[in-house]
Order: C-alpha cells, then sequence, then structure tokens
C-alpha cells in the first residue's frame, strides 16, 4: 500500500524539476527569470521606401505620396524636435557622419548626414496633424 503514495511523491518532484530547470518549461526570458526587458523602440523600414537600408526611419512613420528612386516623405507621429533627435542618435550608429544642421523652429529643422560618397538630407517640417512632422528624406548619390 506504501508504494503508489511513493510513486505520486517521485512523479510530483520529477515534475518540479523539469519545470524548474533552466530551459524547461518557465526557463529563461519571460518565466522564473523576471520578466522579458521593455520593447523600445527602433528604426522601422517600410517595405516600399525605395531609400538604402543604412537609413533609418522614425518608428511608426508612415510613408506618404509616392517615393522617387532617392527620396521619400513621411508623416511621423512625434514633434519635429524629437524627430531630429532621433535621426541624430540613429545616422552615426548606421555609420552616418553629422553634417549641417538647420533649426529654423517652427518652419523646419534641416539636417545633412554623410557616408562613403553618399549625403543624405532629411528636411522635417510640421506635419500635418498636431505633434506630428513631416519628413522628406533625400538620397545623393557621389
Amino acid at each position: 500500500m506504501k508504494k503508489p503514495v511513493l510513486t505520486s511523491v517521485s512523479i510530483s518532484a520529477l515534475l518540479m524539476l523539469v519545470l524548474l530547470a533552466p530551459g524547461g518549461c518557465g526557463g529563461g526570458a519571460g518565466g522564473f527569470y523576471g520578466p522579458p526587458p521593455p520593447a523600445t523602440p527602433s528604426p522601422t523600414k517600410p517595405a516600399s521606401s525605395g531609400l538604402p537600408s543604412d537609413i533609418p526611419i522614425y518608428p511608426n512613420a508612415q510613408l506618404i505620396g509616392k517615393p522617387a528612386a532617392n527620396q521619400a516623405t513621411f508623416q511621423a507621429p512625434a514633434d519635429q524636435q524629437t524627430v531630429k533627435n532621433f535621426f541624430q542618435r540613429n545616422m552615426p550608429q548606421q555609420g552616418w557622419k553629422a553634417g549641417q544642421v538647420e533649426d529654423n523652429g517652427a518652419d523646419g529643422i534641416f539636417l545633412t548626414f554623410t557616408k562613403d560618397t553618399r549625403t543624405v538630407h532629411i528636411n522635417i517640417s510640421p506635419g500635418s496633424a498636431p505633434g506630428a512632422s513631416t519628413l522628406i528624406i533625400t538620397v545623393d548619390a557621389g
């Protein structure tokens, strides 16, 4: 009669070991080791923008108009200053060297970056909605 009790205790102990073991159910990110790291906004790349892959696009920016071979226009859900800071932080991470910065306040911000023989001009102007910006990104191949 003691045998069934011993067997169910053994099975319970084995099940606990499997569940608590690293790599088992519940192991890894988000399991017993704590919550997963918070998601941080990262540059996005709309598939049809036509821009080179080393040019980051502001998160959740929407491509507007018809893109040309060397130019794309976006509507970004952030004010001009926030968008400017995004490009000044993310372009160098892609190997771009910061150049001219012209801040004309409410009339817009103009940024220039260079890499190899290419130059990127980013014109950030007030968007069609409050707190939004319109971005015109132009690539000049050298």
